[in-house]
């Protein structure tokens, strides 16, 4: 049926009925997380945008609470951000309600005619403005970076990581590795003050000498170097 079938009464009926129903149907848009239980991976965050009605009226949405968080996750393997307050996010509302599959996992039925409702909103950490770009160091490595350490991955295989410390093996580690250049110099002085060293001794009948340094010096000390892990000295 074209729109020539309709008066101009109706037509501006449909046009406001349909803009009413788009008012209160959400999809995604930005958020600031207020809380957030990191043990849970819930948070409560704030719709970013505000609401404006087809009048001109707008109006805060309210604050979303126990909000899943969709951290970057396969089976075991996961990566966890730590968010806190203040950070901006993407808010996802699903297409039906979330409720019974939030509970349960796996297939379910809804049981909940709901659509695109705000009671169904999960946080992808990734969402932030234009206006607030990070600076990116090694613009073909992957990047993974806190406060203060960085992790990057070239594309030639290498992965440099900087930190104030780094722990291999487990996170509680208080062992600390040592540096071969350092092991060596070490071993190359020992190895000097051996193929020189004499000590006095008393031979009775002629009187006090010393000893003659060794026979012949220590064996060379080798390369104890790693082929592929550099650390910083």
């Amino acid at each position: 049926m074209s729109d020539s079938n309709f008066s101009p009464q109706i037509e501006e009926l449909l046009k406001n009925a349909i803009e009413q129903r788009l008012v209160q149907l959400h999809t995604s848009m930005p958020g600031v997380i207020a809380k957030y239980d990191p043990q849970k991976q819930v948070a409560d965050v704030r719709p970013a945008i505000k609401r404006k009605y087809p009048d001109g009226k707008v109006v805060e949405l309210p604050l979303l609470t126990n909000v899943p968080v969709a951290h970057p996750r396969a089976g075991k393997a996961r990566i966890h951000l730590p968010l806190k307050e203040g950070d901006s996010v993407e808010i996802c509302f699903s297409e039906r309600s979330i409720e019974q599959w939030n509970a349960k996992g796996g297939i379910v039925d809804p049981e909940d005619p709901r659509k695109h409702h705000l009671s169904d909103a999960y946080i992808k950490p990734c969402f932030y403005p234009s206006k607030d770009p990070f600076s990116v160091t090694e613009p073909n490595a992957i990047e993974i970076v806190n406060d203060t350490a960085e992790i990057f991955i070239k594309p030639d295989g290498t992965v440099s990581i900087k930190g104030s410390s780094l722990l291999l093996g487990d996170h509680s580690l208080s062992e600390f590795v040592a540096i071969a250049s350092k092991v060596k110099q070490e071993i190359e002085a020992l190895r000097t003050w051996a193929s020189s060293h004499t000590h006095p001794y008393v031979d009775t009948p002629v009187g006090a000498a010393v000893t003659s340094p060794p026979p012949s010096p220590p064996p060379m000390v080798n390369d104890m170097g790693s082929a592929k892990v550099k650390v910083a000295t």
